[in-house]
């Protein structure tokens, strides 16, 4: 009887060698999973990372319900996650398997860069909630067990990314998007569905970016209105930028559950992207710090412009005017502007020339996908101003210091703000037809400065 029980207490023991159960980790310095955890695998542990600290999992092996708080992941090595849940965090998978199984998996204010041949495998379920995924090289999703839900997210799917899905539904809803192909020639990006539905909700999309980006699904896709019935979409058999032997330019013979970029899935059913372009405008885009965009411009007719102004979209064909440049500011027909606040995710751009004598043409739409700054991201529209009157967006509702000053230093406006994601900013009434001014905000203990113009 004694051997026996000795012999249960040295097995169990043995066990739990192999495995950190029901454990709290602090992480406070840049370290990794080795180093704290051992070379062993993680049940019901909390991992509790400092912001701005990063935390390398560098271990072949299993996490199960584990939950990561804050702070950066670096996956080096293949990891599984059964049931795990990820919260503000910014994820680098490079050239790794992230392995989600045994329940659904949370993404919960993350941001996740996949690269190389990198992937992420589900087979039991994936929840996105204000999230971003950007798929780069030839990176992909593989969605083979469990359900696929987006809410408030963005997926990017670059060069030649891709996402697949055997399980399913895959559900877009709160103004999420898909992204398919990152708005150059060369993308091949594309996602294929083989057997699961496709649900989008509300103001939410697919994009398909090119001639070379496609959509494949033999199903149709149900569109659900934030009130009333829903509709159901049929792709097939559709002839949106393709024909048979390319006789007029396309580069794609038409597939019957093919669809081709450019191209947009949303509540108003299948349909081609709108082109409003004009080669007289040759647009440059490129984001120079994160969060921060420089665009450049060449006209050759600019001489009969009278202004430009700089219009983005984040992938819903919705645009808004950020800027507007007069044709007259450079001596030359080379203009620029940097965009500030640019938001995280891919982002379109075009500049609308509007003529002396009032017609409106666009350049070509130029993507850039902008890096998310945890706790950072602030805006201002319009700009310039108009009537002493603009808008500031957070990403939050902690409290936000708004300072106004002229040029010179003077302090003209100043206000603590607090409990909402956008703030109407009145300047005071007296002459500021045309002012520079500069906006300074401060916001979880980052100081931001914009230039604006009030006319």
């Amino acid at each position: 009887m004694k051997q026996t029980l000795l012999l249960i207490i040295l097995t169990a023991a043995l066990m739990h060698g192999n495995k950190a159960s029901a454990n709290t980790y602090i992480i406070t310095s840049n370290t990794s999973w080795s180093t704290v955890v051992g070379n062993t695998s993680c049940w019901t542990c909390t991992f509790n990372i400092t912001p701005g600290i990063t935390f390398t999992l560098d271990y072949n092996g299993t996490c199960g319900t584990c939950t990561f708080n804050d702070g950066d992941l670096n996956v080096t090595q293949d990891l599984t996650c059964q049931g795990c849940s990820f919260t503000t965090d910014t994820i680098t998978a490079n050239n790794t398997e992230l392995n989600l199984q045994s329940s659904t998996n949370t993404f919960t204010k993350s941001f996740v860069t996949v690269g190389g041949t990198g992937n992420i495998l589900v087979t039991a379920g994936l929840s996105l909630t204000n999230s971003q995924f950007v798929f780069n090289s030839s990176s992909y999703l593989n969605m083979n067990g469990g359900a696929f839900t987006a809410s408030n997210s963005q997926l990017s799917f670059n060069s030649s990314s891709y996402f697949t899905a055997a399980s399913g539904p895959i559900s877009v809803e709160n103004n999420s998007e898909i992204l398919i192909g990152d708005g150059t020639g060369s993308s091949t990006a594309y996602m294929f569905l083989n057997g699961p539905s496709l649900q989008i909700y509300d103001n939410s999309l697919v994009k398909i970016s090119n001639q070379k980006n496609f959509y494949e699904n033999w199903g149709s896709y149900t569109y659900y209105p934030i009130s009333g019935g829903s509709t159901s979409y049929s792709t097939n058999s559709n002839n949106l930028n393709c024909n048979q032997g390319a006789v007029t330019g396309y580069a794609n013979s038409c597939v019957a559950n093919e669809v081709f970029g450019c191209a947009t899935l949303n509540g108003s059913g299948l349909a081609a992207c709108s082109t409003l372009a004009t080669a007289n405008i040759d647009l440059a885009a490129s984001e120079s710090t994160p969060g921060t965009v420089s665009l450049a411009w060449t006209d050759n007719t600019a001489a009969s412009a009278d202004t430009y102004t700089i219009e983005r979209s984040t992938g819903n064909n919705s645009w808004s005017a950020i800027a507007t440049v007069s044709a007259n500011s450079y001596t030359t027909s080379d203009y620029h502007y940097t965009d500030n606040d640019a938001p995280a995710g891919a982002i379109d751009y075009r500049i609308a020339r509007t003529d002396a004598n009032g017609p409106t043409i666009y350049s070509p739409v130029t993507l850039v996908t902008v890096t998310a700054i945890a706790g950072m991201h602030i805006g201002i529209h319009p700009n310039p101003a108009t009537g002493s009157f603009f808008y500031v967006t957070t990403g939050g509702t902690e409290e936000l210091l708004v300072n106004v000053y002229t040029t010179t230093g003077q302090l003209l406006y100043h206000a603590a703000l607090q409990g909402q994601t956008q703030y109407a900013i009145q300047l005071p009434s007296q002459p500021l037809s045309f002012s520079a001014l500069i906006v300074q905000t401060i916001y979880q203990n980052n100081t931001r400065s914009f230039p604006l113009l009030v006319q």
